[in-house]
């Protein structure tokens, strides 16, 4: 029998940043997915037995933190009031992080929400794919996110999607993430989908590309380098450590734990 672990809910279409190589369409589109849509969506996933042992909503596609908090408060007491009074229910976001403020860290932490916030490396490479509408950079606004989340202890984990200029630096993404205190570290490929084409693995093909290299320095790295403190300009918990190693994540995209 199928089992379901993990479901992807999609409460608006749109996002408030324009990524290069996103290949999600109508992002300009600020639909909001109905309580009746949810209704027969839970309703149906809790009748089905699929759901044993536990599942994982994930708020995603789109940019889910345009909705405001009220929504999502709405929403998990409509699903609690269908779930089975025994299934163990975990709510995580993934979010572009440039909304995160304390009053959604506030929010995460009451309702034990896991984050996953999407960041391409330091800023010379985050900033060549994760664009405003108008062309500018997000990466102080997504760090800013992620050191929010840090100081309110919110549990939360990065997804970096691979470009042909981070391929190239291993050095510099494993360093950023040493420095932000940044734990757990999850890699996507840059897709070929929809009308989006790679430039990672469109053209030159995937044995032309650097990701044998860059997997090999990021193992590495991980196994010999000693964690080190990071710079005065971060803060770091005392538990902080090495990023963790996501192995074959780097190879396709990793839907199990992370999303992209």
């Amino acid at each position: 029998m199928p089992r379901i672990q993990l479901l992807v809910v999609q409460p608006t279409p749109f996002c408030n940043i324009d990524c290069r190589y996103c290949y999600l369409p109508d992002r300009t589109n600020k639909a909001v997915v109905a309580e009746a849509t949810l209704t027969n969506l839970f309703s149906q996933v809790f009748a089905s037995g699929w759901v044993r042992d536990g599942v994982t909503i994930v708020w995603h596609a789109g940019e889910p933190m345009v909705l405001p908090i009220d929504f999502y408060r709405r929403a998990f007491r409509l699903i609690d009031g269908l779930k089975p009074a025994d299934l163990s229910l975990t709510h995580s976001f993934q979010t572009n992080g440039t909304l995160i403020d304390d009053a959604w860290c506030e929010f995460f932490a009451a309702e034990q929400i896991s984050v996953g916030v999407s960041i391409d490396g330091p800023q010379p490479l985050h900033d060549i794919n994760r664009r405003t509408r108008s062309g500018h950079g997000t990466f102080v606004r997504t760090i800013a996110g992620i050191r929010r989340l840090r100081r309110h202890g919110v549990p939360f984990h990065v997804i970096s999607v691979l470009s042909p200029e981070s391929l190239a630096a291993p050095r510099e993404m494993f360093e950023f993430y040493v420095d932000e205190g940044i734990e757990r570290v999850c890699f996507n490929v840059e897709e070929s989908e929809g009308g989006h084409v790679s430039r990672s693995f469109g053209e030159a093909g995937i044995a032309d590309s650097n990701s044998p290299s860059f997997a090999k320095s990021m193992r590495r790295r991980s196994r010999s380098c000693a964690p080190r403190r990071p710079s005065s300009s971060t803060s770091w918990s005392s538990r902080s450590r090495l990023p963790a190693w996501t192995g074959p994540a780097i190879w396709q995209p990793f839907r199990r734990n992370c999303w992209g």
